[in-house]
């Protein structure tokens, strides 16, 4: 329960400050892809976003993250 409201307030604050957590978190996983670690990156953006595996799938299957 307080990591959830802990990962708000960060959120929250990144929103305030402009910055896209989201392309920070693409931006990890491409880098760790790029260097084969393939599980590591899905584990990052997932970690990242909070997002399922559908959306990975999508993600990993596109040209700009390979």
């Amino acid at each position: 329960m307080a990591i959830k409201r802990i990962d708000g307030r960060i959120n929250a604050l990144l929103k305030q400050s402009g910055i896209d957590s989201s392309a920070l978190a693409f931006e990890e996983a491409t880098r760790l892809a790029k260097e084969g670690k393939n599980i590591e990156a899905i584990k990052a953006y997932r970690e990242f976003t909070g997002c399922g595996r559908a959306s990975i799938c999508v993600i990993a299957s596109s040209s700009s993250f390979s």
